[in-house]
């Protein structure tokens, strides 16, 4: 599969049933692995389905094992590609939690493409009204990432290692 610039990402409208009729959607998307989701074919969670909505730019599926997860993927120049997986609902009581975060190719880390698609993100979780993003099981080689990106490491007992970004109203 050919990697495209976001720019060059076309809108698709899916086809698929309504949620009352035969399959659903995100049974169906599993057969069309290309095919765009939409908020109105997927049973998802109120937060997620306004994922899918936001932020600009990005490429959102559901996470095939998570109905409260999505996974977020941002396609940057350079046929540079960051994928993060959002989870809403979590224990923590975080509006959001950032799970998992790749850049590929490899050789692209390191170049800003990963802050960019976390202050996306971040743009996004303001604009919702949520409490905090967290970025959970943080590594400590990753830790200045998130720093320099305004987290700050949670002060609770922290077996994860987590990240918090507290958001103000």
């Amino acid at each position: 599969m050919k990697i495209k610039r976001i720019e060059q990402i076309p809108k698709i409208q899916p086809e698929f049933p309504p949620k009352d009729q035969g399959e659903s959607g995100l049974k169906k998307a599993e057969k069309q692995p290309d095919a765009q989701i939409s908020a109105d074919t997927v049973d998802i969670s109120d937060e997620a389905r306004e994922l899918l909505k936001k932020p600009e730019g990005a490429v959102v599926s559901p996470d095939r094992h998570n109905r409260n997860a999505q996974i977020v993927s941002f396609n940057f120049e350079q046929n540079t590609v960051v994928t993060i997986r959002l989870l809403f609902h979590d224990k923590t009581g975080s509006g959001v939690v950032i799970t998992n975060m790749t850049a590929l190719p490899e050789g692209q880390k390191g170049k800003g493409f990963g802050s960019r698609a976390v202050q996306s993100i971040l743009e996004w979780a303001r604009n919702n009204n949520l409490n905090e993003v967290r970025a959970t099981q943080v590594e400590p080689e990753n830790e200045k990432f998130w720093v320099k990106n305004g987290f700050i490491k949670d002060e609770k007992p922290n077996p994860s290692n987590d990240f918090v970004y507290p958001i103000f109203p």
